[in-house]
């Protein structure tokens, strides 16, 4: 049932690929999608501002950011559809049975399905990076950070392709897979950040702290002791439910490793970290990602702190000002949180493969009712 061969390996992926080929809807999709990005790119670059005679170069790190947002989403769309009817719609075809007679094994079919429909995804990802490239002629987007994108956008498509064709072999109906795919493309891609937020307010937790704060209730001001009110955010535990999300996956795997101002000259932003002055929107969900894993974004003062000392005459202040203390958190103190999603991603990968190996296995002693063998 595990016998891995090269031989009928490639005769699955022959089989399937050519499956797809033959079909005039597969090349008319391909149409459609070119054209999709090719307006939305237009639209996006008039918008923006990048075709302007002297554009601002941070326009070009926007533009690349929603461009690549956009392939990603779209992505998430084409793969389910691609490869969440590959056993079932087989089945119900009658032409599953053909292959379970021969002498492939039942883990040979699923990995050469995955692979197909992992191929016929990256085909529409490899039409789509001739607009990701348009947006990279700035010097604001690096290469490195490019291709990182290509590697863990591929790898992510290679996930969701297995995760569907298990979907595809537990489920009687091509529907009821394609469906279930989709649910979980919604879920990790929009509900987790919804769930996050509210998780964070739903167990933040409060204490009163007693500073020092001018009381201008006098007609000189002085210094009192005041109680404030702090809230702690439980964000080291509720941005878990973030590290699945896709977006996050890319993004931070993206921005990882290395310093973009020492590699492109002057006008380069740093993305391995958050920068509130870089254009480059997954270059801020990583580090946003990042932040909510400090100590020091737990703690949200709804003051400025102490802006005196018991004693101190107002006098002594009215030149100088207040200044607050600095807070900032530098960027080697936050850690990359790529490798969690990735994890996930490739665990459920792999379970997926092993269930839906366990399910074309013969003889079966037990088929639940109404479900075909072949």
């Amino acid at each position: 049932m595990w016998k891995l061969r090269a031989r009928p390996l490639l005769t699955i992926i022959t089989l399937e690929l050519r499956q797809r080929v033959r079909s005039r809807g597969w090349l008319i999709g391909l149409g459609i999608w070119v054209l999709f990005l090719f307006l939305m790119t237009a639209l996006l670059t008039a918008a923006i501002g990048t075709s302007s005679a002297n554009p601002d170069p941070g326009n070009f790190e926007v533009l690349y950011s929603a461009i690549t947002m956009l392939v990603i989403f779209m992505m998430l769309v084409v793969i389910p559809a691609q490869t969440s009817a590959t056993i079932n719609g087989d089945r119900n075809a009658g032409t599953l049975a053909t292959l379970q007679a021969t002498l492939v094994s039942p883990f040979e079919i699923v990995i050469g399905k995955t692979l197909a429909g992992w191929v016929t995804g990256m085909v529409f990802f490899g039409l789509a990076l001739p607009f990701v490239f348009y947006a990279t002629f700035s010097e604001r987007v690096h290469p490195l950070s490019v291709a990182l994108m290509v590697i863990s956008t591929s790898f992510l498509m290679l996930c969701i392709t297995a995760i569907g064709v298990g979907l595809s072999a537990w489920t009687k109906k091509p529907l009821g897979s394609v469906v279930l795919a989709y649910l979980l493309i919604v879920a990790t891609t929009f509900i987790s950040p919804i769930a996050t937020g509210l998780a964070t307010v739903a167990f933040a937790s409060y204490s009163e702290e007693k500073v020092y704060q001018w009381d201008y209730a006098t007609e000189i001001p002085t210094c009192q002791q005041t109680t404030n009110r702090v809230t702690h955010l439980p964000n080291q535990y509720t941005r878990w439910l973030l590290f699945p999300n896709p977006y996050v996956v890319i993004s931070d795997f993206s921005s990882m490793g290395f310093d973009q101002s020492k590699l492109v000259g002057d006008r380069g932003r740093r993305i391995d970290h958050f920068n509130p002055e870089a254009y480059n929107i997954l270059s801020m969900i990583s580090g946003g990602v990042r932040y909510l894993g400090h100590e020091k974004a737990a703690k949200q003062p709804s003051y400025a702190g102490n802006e005196c000392v018991p004693g101190q005459k107002y006098v002594e202040i009215l030149d100088t000002g207040y200044t607050p203390p600095d807070s900032d958190i530098k960027p080697n103190e936050l850690t990359p949180v790529w490798q969690y999603g990735a994890a996930l991603w490739t665990l459920a990968a792999m379970f997926s493969l092993w269930g839906a190996t366990r399910r074309l296995r013969t003889p079966v002693k037990h088929l639940p009712k109404g479900f075909r063998i072949a």
